[in-house]
């Protein structure tokens, strides 16, 4: 599906700067907003934390933040987009996470941990939001055996590392992936195959919910290919059930790129989130 515009085309060789700048506008204006509100721990480590904003009686979302897994990167940046979804009827969990190189799974642990004290306290999400690495995760959330014990929830991945053997040889990120994951797609075999999207996909899981693959055209930091070749993947892998047709896949590419995916001044890109 193709999302209008007012955007104009640009050039790849802009994109880069253009991705910039928008980033910058984000963690400037997350920084200004400060937290959400008091920081809530779910666990006993620093970035086992989280912010909720939204009215009790809205649906929740959670929200995860990318950054390639580095350790510098929080969740500052999205707290605009937080603060713009809470505006649009839901009601926010916008969460931070371990991020620590060589030891991948603890976030994907974190995630589960977080999701079953949400639920624990009344706070069970109905959807999960992820973007670049977060989107990631929240395609683990839909994919993964590690969430089998959980509800199903809808998942929205916003230019999501959807493959991670393809981000380790197109070294996404200066090789960030294989920086979190501890090496080589080749050195850590059985690790990839644990939490890589595609390979679980490939391998014949299936999604538990409606999923949405949502990626801008000019995106140069996680190419919009990624998803447009998860969705071909799910598609030959037969992810679809006819027992379950509620639990499909859909590729939606925006005229934009990477970070206008979580700029909330991009009304068209508001609408399709809440949208969909």
């Amino acid at each position: 599906m193709h999302v209008a515009s007012d955007t104009n085309q640009w050039p790849n060789h802009t994109a880069a700067k253009r991705e910039r700048i928008t980033l910058d506008r984000l963690l400037s204006s997350g920084s200004a907003i400060g937290s959400l509100s008091p920081p809530a721990h779910y666990g006993p480590h620093p970035d086992q934390i989280y912010e909720v904003i939204g009215d009790p009686g809205h649906p929740i979302v959670l929200l995860l933040h990318g950054g390639f897994f580095r350790p510098r990167i929080d969740r500052t940046h999205l707290r605009p987009l937080a603060c713009a979804l809470s505006r649009h009827g839901w009601r926010v969990v916008l969460a931070e996470y371990r991020r620590i190189p060589s030891c991948p799974l603890v976030s994907v642990e974190d995630l589960r941990c977080l999701e079953l004290h949400l639920r624990s306290i009344g706070l069970g999400p109905s959807r999960v939001i992820g973007h670049s690495a977060g989107g990631m995760l929240a395609l683990l959330r839909t994919l993964s055996p590690t969430f089998d014990s959980l509800p199903p929830v809808e998942v929205v991945a916003l230019a999501a590392v959807s493959d991670a053997v393809r981000a380790a040889t197109d070294l996404l990120g200066c090789g960030a992936i294989q920086a979190w994951i501890g090496g080589e797609p080749q050195e850590r075999p059985l690790m990839y195959a644990k939490i890589d999207p595609a390979q679980l996909v490939c391998s014949g899981r299936r999604v538990a919910a409606r999923t949405f693959l949502v990626h801008g055209r000019y995106d140069c930091t996680v190419p919009y290919e990624y998803s447009e070749s998860l969705l071909r993947m799910t598609q030959r892998s037969a992810l679809y059930s006819d027992t379950a047709p509620n639990n499909h896949c859909c590729f939606l590419i925006v005229e934009g790129n990477h970070f206008d995916l979580v700029d909330p001044y991009r009304v068209e890109v508001m609408k399709l989130i809440c949208g969909v």
